[in-house]
């Protein structure tokens, strides 16, 4: 679903992909929408156009079983189409300024877009998602091949240490093996605690979410929007 267009079409606009979490599975094409802030964050500080799909179950019928949420072969197939139709019907969509924003399973799903194509994106938030190239819930397939092609691409993780959902390491293990490994000059990884007021005096007592710290931090914001692809 695009959810903005703008209208001067003279002007060249960037494209944010947001792909949503397991608790907007449906059918509504509106919880992905108005979950949090998550679809609309980038157009707080710049008009743009918005893609925000919804799937609407957690395994995929089409797949035959092999996958859930974003992983299928199916639905990340079905997302390249849709992305390449997006920016073939609107010809103002700066191809350089292409990002993809993902939360929980979107972010596993964001991380497997940007795998499958990183000739296409600029740069990503991905928020308490899973170690790269895991299967359902299997993990330990990161390592320094699969990464490699994100070598120079700007992602910014995030996590908090107590998420018992989406576990913490996989983030860690993520940007371990880019920061460390591959020596990627533009990966970022912030870690919450939830045990731990933030700067307004509050804890947060959903330790998986940590969108809302994200989507309201005008620094963040920024920084993605001021990438391009290189």
């Amino acid at each position: 679903m695009i959810i903005n267009k703008p209208r001067d079409k003279q002007k060249n606009y960037p494209l944010t992909i947001f792909l949503h979490g397991s608790g907007q599975v449906g059918s509504d094409n509106l919880a992905q929408l108005l979950s949090s802030k998550g679809a609309i964050s980038t157009l707080q500080y710049e008009e743009g156009f918005v893609l925000a799909p919804q799937y609407s179950a957690v395994f995929d019928s089409f797949d035959q079983g092999r996958g859930i949420h974003w992983q299928t072969p199916n639905r990340i197939d079905l997302l390249v189409k849709m992305i390449e139709k997006t920016v073939q019907e609107h010809g103002n969509i700066d191809k350089n300024r292409i990002y993809i924003i993902g939360l929980s399973r979107g972010a596993e799903g964001g991380l497997n877009l940007l795998l499958k194509r990183p000739d296409w994106f600029a740069g990503a938030l991905l928020m308490s998602g899973r170690e790269a190239s895991s299967l359902e819930w299997i993990d330990g397939n990161a390592n320094k091949d699969n990464l490699m092609v994100l070598r120079n691409m700007p992602i910014w993780f995030f996590h908090s240490k107590e998420d018992s959902i989406s576990p913490v390491k996989g983030s860690r293990i993520n940007y371990r093996i880019l920061a460390e490994q591959l020596q990627a000059p533009f990966v970022k990884y912030t870690e919450f605690s939830a045990t731990q007021a933030g700067d307004n005096g509050i804890i947060h007592h959903n330790p998986h979410n940590t969108w809302d710290a994200v989507f309201n931090s005008p620094e963040v914001m920024m920084w993605l929007l001021e990438q391009r692809k290189r």
